[in-house]
């Protein structure tokens, strides 16, 4: 694992890689194998379901780009950011994650 703000690079070059084996090394570096993500469609335990998931995601919206729109606060073991989805250019969405962050960060 990286450094906490190492690693919050590594896991938004992940969602903005369309190469499906440099994605996987990506998420490697940047998220447990026992990972839980939760967003309003997905509950998702286990880093497989995570790559199943974002892979669905470029599938189905392609030229997305995920862009960090905010500093990284950190708190302890959490961490909040915002972010927004692009696609040319156009916000798609836009959103906040908060993490856990595991001892190696």
């Amino acid at each position: 694992m990286a450094s906490a703000p190492q690693t919050f690079e590594l896991f938004l070059a992940g969602w903005n890689e369309w190469d499906a084996a440099k994605r996987c090394a990506l998420f490697e570096a940047a998220v447990v194998p026992d990972v839980e993500f939760t967003d309003p469609l997905h509950q998702l335990h286990g880093r497989e379901a995570f790559l199943d998931m974002v892979a669905d995601f470029q599938r189905t919206r392609p030229g997305a780009v995920t862009l960090r729109t905010s500093a990284i606060d950190l708190h302890h073991d959490c961490a909040r950011y915002h972010w927004a989805i692009m696609i040319d250019g156009a916000k798609l969405i836009d959103g906040f994650d908060v993490v856990r962050l595991d001892a190696e960060g």
